[in-house]
């Protein structure tokens, strides 16, 4: 059941296709994402446009395959969700269930759009509230957020993919409260800056792309 927001300029707006040119990848015309890898490899999603620039497919494809290995099954937070591509990257890949958190309502409108053309509702939550609301549980559990993450605030996998033009590393330090140990965040955040500094996560590995750094995060089991 889907229940009922951001991003930077450079190489993140290759992976938008044409309606009418479906083979040019290259060029952002109509709003259309491709997805990367498995399951709905080669589907199309929607993208909104305005201020959302969602992440490229070299580096959206680069983020999967690092966390990989534990997407199987996980249960995954996509904050900053705009389209929703990483979140329903990761259903792709067999994630067993996506909260995607996302301010904007006119975005999430999209994003709900692009659950249902997957057909992957029963595995998706959508929240209609900013990263700080939701961290600092802002809301009322009962009405706003019925289900999945009211069961269990813990996740396997977390992507943080901010708008770069208003990057707030503070406001993704909060976020690892709610990593399962074992488990990895991703931040993708502009190139030239820096990653927010945790009390409980170990850098695990870094990226760097045309037009920004992923950095991935991980929490050590013991």
């Amino acid at each position: 059941m889907v229940k009922w927001h951001g991003h930077g300029e450079t190489s993140r707006d290759k992976n938008l296709i044409s309606k009418r040119r479906p083979d040019d990848a290259g060029r952002r015309i109509s709003g259309l994402i491709r997805l990367t890898s498995g399951e709905f490899k080669g589907r199309v999603i929607k993208a909104p446009g305005g201020a959302v620039h969602p992440m490229g497919a070299r580096e959206r494809l680069s983020v999967l395959n690092s966390v990989a290995p534990v997407l199987l099954d996980a249960n995954v937070l996509d904050v900053y969700a705009g389209t929703g591509a990483l979140g329903l990257e990761s259903i792709s890949r067999r994630a067993a269930h996506v909260t995607f958190v996302e301010r904007s309502p006119g975005v999430a409108k999209v994003l709900r759009e692009n659950i249902r053309m997957l057909g992957v509702e029963r595995q998706c939550e959508v929240a209609v509230m900013s990263v700080e609301r939701f961290v600092n549980k802002d809301y009322d559990w009962g009405s706003s957020v019925r289900g999945f993450f009211m069961k269990s605030l813990c996740y396997n996998v977390i992507f943080a993919d901010p708008p770069y033009t208003d990057y707030q590393p503070e406001h993704i330090v909060p976020l690892e409260k709610f990593l399962a140990k074992g488990g990895l965040l991703v931040i993708s955040h502009p190139k030239g800056s820096s990653a927010p500094h945790f009390r409980t996560l170990q850098l695990k590995s870094l990226h760097l792309h045309a037009g920004c750094t992923l950095s991935i995060f991980s929490k050590n089991i013991l």
